[in-house]
């Protein structure tokens, strides 16, 4: 039965570890070739979280004013995603090492928050510059699609509760 809890107890800590990570950083990725410009299924804007611009429209000018944004922030992104990505590995290295303590765990999701903090507000101070250059009718479809992606983030979230839910039962039985 020690075992079944220990288990248990591993799966839960990296599904919380996995839906936390998920829910605070674009994910990114090269997917089904999409060639030059695309990451991941969020189109170009997908590695900082800009992926909403797709509901945008954007004309040709304003695509070259937003592309003038992220290379003016270019090496501050990469920064800054490097460092998240440092400290989540830090993170997960530290929370399955042997010998490792609460406090040790702490310190180290002190670091991802702090990254992530960073990360935050560099967002946001793109998106702020961007929305500047967007017009009533792009900032409305954009949050009409924000309000899509909350629902399905919803779906998701219930169906990871779920298989967590019946991977616990089975490991219970």
């Amino acid at each position: 039965m020690n075992i079944k809890k220990g288990l248990t107890i591993i799966l839960a800590l990296a599904m919380i570890f996995t839906i936390s990570t998920q829910a605070t950083a674009g994910r990114g990725g090269w997917k089904n070739g999409g060639g030059k410009g695309s990451h991941g299924r969020h189109g170009a804007f997908g590695m900082m979280g800009l992926g909403c611009l797709r509901a945008a429209d954007l004309t040709d000018a304003q695509k070259q004013q937003v592309a003038a944004i992220l290379q003016t922030n270019l090496d501050e992104i990469k920064a800054n995603i490097t460092a998240m990505e440092t400290a989540r590995q830090n993170l997960m290295d530290t929370m399955t090492a042997n010998g490792a303590d609460k406090d040790t765990v702490q310190a180290a999701h002190k670091d991802v928050a702090a990254a992530g903090e960073a990360l935050a507000v560099q967002r946001f101070n793109i998106m702020t510059e961007i929305r500047g250059l967007l017009t009533e009718e792009q900032l409305a479809a954009m949050a009409e699609q924000k309000a899509r992606r909350a629902e399905r983030r919803q779906e998701r979230q219930e169906r990871r509760w779920e298989a967590l839910q019946q991977q616990i039962d089975e490991l219970t039985q």
